[in-house]
């Protein structure tokens, strides 16, 4: 068996595309905080976590647990072999190099020099190049992802990973998720002008057309509407709690549906409270309250919008289905009591 040289390793793992290369720094976030994300993402988005775990293993790495972020990497590559069977190679660089960089970092620099060899020879493979650098529109969004992860001082670089991967793939979900997410962090901590706006609400909106069902994505388009300066502000407001109504649409375990609940309750809740409210802001607070399973509150927000507009059929449907429910339901429980009762 030959002997690995160290020096000629490292310079080996610095040629990967990977996590340990792409300059986040544990400075910039906090990491109890950003491995509770990871993991809450992980539990609500079930479709395929391999970015999630890829992140993982180098935030255990960055804690000292780098034999947790071995098994992280396990999981990635069972994600990997379960959604893209086809794609072993291509999808596994960024995996393939954070086994290497953490083999390395444990000392068993075998290992580490095999996982380098894979990714050498997959890059040879797909590009006709030995080298661990390969442009591939998924490894550009992965970093992407990553970046944006570690703090706002990545969300530009995030930002053009995200549109280099998009130059290959401009329909690609996920690609134009994280370029719609990078360019809605960026705003949020940038005073951009009414051009660079327009931008990020396209962006948003492209993202969400193709992520009907991704409720982080209607949160952030909902809340970029209700950010929108005047003239703009009445009809951005009514269509970010259109947005927000079409997350808590959503299954109640998706990732994003309460951040819809929370902000389109406050929204609607300030107006009331202003003196703005007004029949449709009740009957739209009984519609959140009634998607949220709060009936007795829905109730009563439908009884104050039909004191306000007392022919309006869609609130008096409601507000009777509503409380045809409840009296279901009590006659039910009653008829329990009385089984029970009788059997005694």
């Amino acid at each position: 068996m030959r002997t690995i040289s160290k020096d000629s390793l490292k310079t080996s793992l610095l040629q990967l595309e990977c996590h340990f290369t792409w300059d986040l720094h544990k400075e910039d976030v906090g990491l109890e905080a950003l491995e509770e994300t990871i993991l809450d993402h992980i539990k609500f988005v079930k479709e395929c976590n391999i970015t999630d775990y890829n992140i993982l293993s180098y935030v255990c790495h960055l804690k000292n647990s780098n034999e947790e972020g071995l098994r992280n990497l396990q999981k990635a590559e069972e994600a990997i072999q379960e959604h893209h069977p086809g794609e072993i190679a291509r999808r596994s660089l960024v995996t393939w190099g954070n086994y290497a960089w953490i083999y390395y970092h444990m000392q068993r620099y075998e290992e580490a020099q095999t996982y380098v060899s894979k990714v050498e020879n997959s890059c040879k493979k797909l590009s006709g190049t030995a080298l661990g650098k390969i442009q591939l529109p998924e490894v550009c969004a992965e970093q992407g992802w990553a970046l944006l992860r570690f703090g706002r001082s990545n969300f530009e670089k995030a930002r053009n990973c995200f549109e280099n991967a998009l130059k290959s793939e401009p329909d690609n979900p996920d690609f134009n998720a994280g370029y719609a997410i990078a360019m809605f962090r960026l705003e949020s901590f940038a005073r951009w002008n009414s051009l660079e706006m327009r931008r990020c609400l396209e962006a948003l909106k492209r993202a969400v057309e193709l992520n009907p069902n991704d409720t982080t994505l209607l949160a952030l388009l909902a809340l970029h509407l209700q950010g929108l300066k005047r003239p703009y502000s009445q009809k951005s407001e009514s269509k970010a709690i259109e947005y927000y109504i079409e997350g808590l649409k959503m299954e109640k375990d998706s990732y994003g549906r309460k951040q819809c609940s929370e902000a389109v309750e406050k929204l609607l809740k300030q107006k009331i409270e202003s003196g703005l409210g007004h029949a449709t802001e009740f009957g739209t607070l009984g519609l959140v309250h009634k998607l949220n399973g709060k009936k007795q509150e829905a109730i009563e927000c439908y009884q104050k919008a039909i004191a306000l507009d007392p022919n309006n059929e869609e609130y008096l449907n409601a507000l009777a289905e509503l409380q045809l429910s409840i009296s279901n339901s009590q006659k039910f429980f009653c008829y329990l009591l009385f089984t029970c009762n009788s059997t005694l």
